[in-house]
């Protein structure tokens, strides 16, 4: 029986596949690529930035966008994309939480908070009280910079209202603010070619430092004030194996970030100003804080966070 022969059509179609198949195959996907440095402040470029920089935040902040959150409020007043990824962020990171939480019967609302690595965890809330009642009374000399916004009387936010719960959401989101500036050392580095150039990425480094002593000084003058006065809260929020495990993750995760950004700031104060980033530096409240967090005062509540979560990990 003989064989047709194929069409010149199907002879034609064969030939196109095979050359198709036989060029190169190239990343042409734009969104892929940062965009310049001064490029225009808008929400796909933001995007971009994110996702060629710092996956991490890509991941919460796409997840903000698709549930249709926009940038602009955000990025208002900012100079560059640079300089606008850090409130971005920080904003978006409590979007993210509020967003895509869950509820239960038994432990009602749960934000959902991203850990980092594609990981997410859920934090209910258990009884509590204003984080003012135990800072209203705190010393002129450990009223920092945000102590007005966040834990004076009439404080209208959450990290007065939702006690240490709130105050872990600021903590969090001010982490993920020094994140994605770390992040960016390389586009800055690309493009940056001044001293006065890096200034936001200096600036944004003592800011969230600075955070970083405030939230988890209040955090601990509450527990302290729980575990004296309201024993029963105090154990109910030790017994939150989720607060516990996400609180003690962020509080480490912020101390090894602080570290490995003033390693980058040593590289660009020393090729600019020939000297390391400590030199001229005035830790002033940062320093006050600190000295508190580490003191006696506090030891108790810092071991039991530590021996409560290593238990937890454990489960």
């Amino acid at each position: 029986m003989l064989k047709k022969r194929p069409s010149r059509l199907i002879c034609f179609l064969l030939l196109l596949c095979f050359i198709i198949s036989a060029i190169p195959c190239y990343n042409t996907d734009a969104a892929s690529k940062p965009p310049s440095f001064n490029a225009a402040l808008t929400d796909d470029n933001m995007m971009k930035l994110l996702k060629a920089y710092d996956s991490d935040a890509y991941y919460f902040v796409s997840r903000t966008r698709k549930k249709g959150s926009t940038f602009g409020t955000w990025m208002a007043g900012s100079e560059n994309l640079a300089e606008a990824a850090t409130v971005t962020v920080h904003e978006e990171f409590h979007k993210y939480t509020h967003t895509f939480y869950k509820f239960d019967w038994d432990t009602g609302f749960s934000d959902k908070y991203y850990l980092g690595k594609k990981k997410n965890i859920y934090v209910s809330e258990t009884n509590l009280f204003k984080t003012e009642t135990v800072t209203k009374n705190l010393p002129k000399q450990y009223r920092t910079f945000r102590y007005d916004t966040y834990v004076s009387k009439g404080s209208s936010v959450s990290a007065n209202q939702n006690g240490v719960y709130g105050l872990l959401n600021e903590f969090s989101a001010y982490y993920w603010g020094m994140h994605v500036d770390y992040a960016l050392y390389p586009y800055y580095d690309d493009n940056v070619k001044s001293g006065s150039g890096w200034h936001h990425f200096e600036n944004s480094y003592i800011n969230n430092r600075d955070a970083y002593a405030e939230f988890y000084y209040w955090t601990l003058v509450y527990l302290e004030f729980a575990r004296v006065k309201k024993p029963k809260v105090y154990k109910d929020i030790m017994n939150n194996k989720n607060y516990i495990i996400t609180f003690d993750k962020m509080q480490k995760a912020y101390v090894s970030l602080m570290k490995k950004y003033e390693k980058k700031l040593d590289i660009v104060n020393n090729k600019y100003y020939g000297h390391n980033f400590n030199k001229n530096q005035s830790y002033g409240g940062y320093r006050v804080l600190m000295s508190q967090i580490n003191s006696k005062k506090y030891k108790k509540v810092r071991e039991a966070i530590k021996t409560k979560a290593k238990k937890y990990k454990k489960q």
